[in-house]
Order: structure tokens, then C-alpha cells, then sequence
């Protein structure tokens, strides 16, 4: 009676197979890789954007509901709010690059009595400023998690015409710092654009 052989694999056809499955396994973890790192940026985006638009929204709130500087009989006085130049000097007229002070002013009235009060906003070393009178000043940003790069103000203001509502226009170009890890860099740039009118006019 013949023997039964059983054919088996070589050592050649195992090395081969073994570099096959390694190198699937390969292309599976880099694929696996690249996903995170598009998850990671867009989430990093969306923080970026999330944060830099509250701040635009905390200043643009404020120019809408401020009422200006109101007198006893609530006539307005002056307007909710100016644009300043690099030496806090009042512009009129179309506001441009000159402005780069932003004063917003709003009367309260206790017992019948007005009560001003104002708070500015300027761009100094990468964190947005909010400055008020009597309290102090405020940092809108933590230079830690998101840079702001430009305060742009435009706008309009003419001092005499009481009634006609400013308008103004406020651009924020933010970034975040850029951390790194594993060999590239959690980073994002972003750029919002957005504007109101008093709405007490």
C-alpha cells in the first residue's frame, strides 16, 4: 500500500504571505492614522470657530443694545458707540484701517438718574481687550488656546445726527497656537465677519 503524502508550505510561501498580511496591516494603520489626524484638525477647527465667533458675538451684543449717553428726559447725548485711532482720537465720517479703539456706550437709569457707563475693546499682543470704566480690564481670549491676529473696525459715524443709528462692521482673524503632536500640528486659522446697529434707535 502506497503512502499518503500531504502537501504542505513552504518556507518561502509562508515569508511571502506573512510580508502580504504585514503590509496590509500597514496600509491599514496609516489609513487609521490619516482619519485621526482629519478628525483631530477638523474638531480643532470647529473649536477655533466656535471660540472666535463667541467673541465677535460678545462685542457685536453690546453695540446692539447700547443706547449711548441719554440725558434725564432720555435724549440721546451721544452716540452707543465710537471709533478711535491708534492715539484714542474720536473719527467721523466712513470709519476705516485708521480705527483702532472701539468705545461702546449705554445709559441705565437709577431712581431716575442716568448712569453711563463704557467699555472699550482694542487688539494688544494677540488678546482682544475689554476695558471698563471703573471695574478694570477684561481679556476676551486666552492667548494659550486661541491667538487673535486682527481687529479690523469699519463702519460709519457722524456725531451730529443723533437719530440716524451708527453701523459698524467688525472682522476677527483668529488662530490657535499650534501644538504639536506626533510629528505634525494640531492648528487652525480662521477669519469671521459680521455687523450690527443699535437697536434702541
Amino acid at each position: 500500500m502506497m503512502g499518503k503524502f500531504q502537501k504542505g508550505f513552504t518556507l518561502i510561501e509562508l515569508l511571502i504571505a506573512v510580508a502580504i498580511f504585514v503590509g496590509f496591516i500597514a496600509l491599514g494603520a496609516n489609513a487609521v492614522l490619516e482619519i485621526m489626524r482629519a478628525e483631530t484638525k477638523a474638531d480643532v477647527m470647529r473649536k477655533t470657530q466656535t471660540q472666535t465667533r463667541y467673541i465677535l458675538e460678545t462685542i457685536l451684543r453690546e453695540a446692539r443694545v447700547a443706547e449711548g449717553e441719554l440725558a434725564k428726559n432720555r435724549v440721546r447725548k451721544a452716540h452707543a458707540f465710537k471709533f478711535l485711532n491708534e492715539g484714542e482720537v474720536e473719527l467721523y465720517g466712513t470709519i476705516g484701517d485708521d480705527a483702532k479703539y472701539l468705545k461702546i456706550i449705554d445709559t441705565d437709569f437709577e431712581a431716575g438718574q442716568p448712569v453711563v457707563s463704557k467699555k472699550l475693546f482694542y487688539l494688544e499682543d494677540g488678546v482682544l481687550k475689554m476695558e471698563i470704566e471703573e471695574e478694570g480690564t477684561f481679556d476676551l481670549n486666552d492667548k494659550d488656546e486661541l491667538i487673535i491676529k486682527k481687529f479690523s473696525l469699519e463702519g460709519s459715524y457722524l456725531p451730529l445726527s443723533l437719530e440716524e443709528p451708527p453701523f459698524l462692521k467688525i472682522t476677527l482673524k483668529a488662530e490657535t497656537p499650534g501644538k504639536e503632536k506626533k510629528k505634525y500640528f494640531e492648528r487652525a486659522e480662521i477669519e469671521i465677519t459680521s455687523g450690527a446697529t443699535p437697536r434702541s434707535y
